[in-house]
């Protein structure tokens, strides 16, 4: 869940959404885990995860990509 800024898993914060990249107005969203986050936690905030556009006109497709990084180099990539 989210509080503010703050992703929650339960009421242990696992995360915080990036000031800039906070997926506002066409921006990525970040959000960037903290030392809570684990495997379990992480998938289930990945499985959250929901897109909405208010145009009256959208665009037919959208094309998302999550990325995770450990945060010492190693990546993994999901289309």
């Amino acid at each position: 869940s989210r509080s503010g800024d703050d992703i929650l898993d339960g009421v242990t914060i696992i995360g915080t959404v990036n000031v800039t990249n906070n997926g506002v107005g066409g921006a990525s969203l970040q959000i960037d885990l903290n030392a809570n986050a684990n495997a379990t936690n992480v998938e289930d905030l990945i499985e959250a995860l929901t897109y909405a556009n208010s145009s009256h006109t959208p665009n037919a497709t959208r094309t998302i990509s999550v990325t995770v990084s450990d945060g010492d180099g190693g990546t993994s990539t999901a289309d």
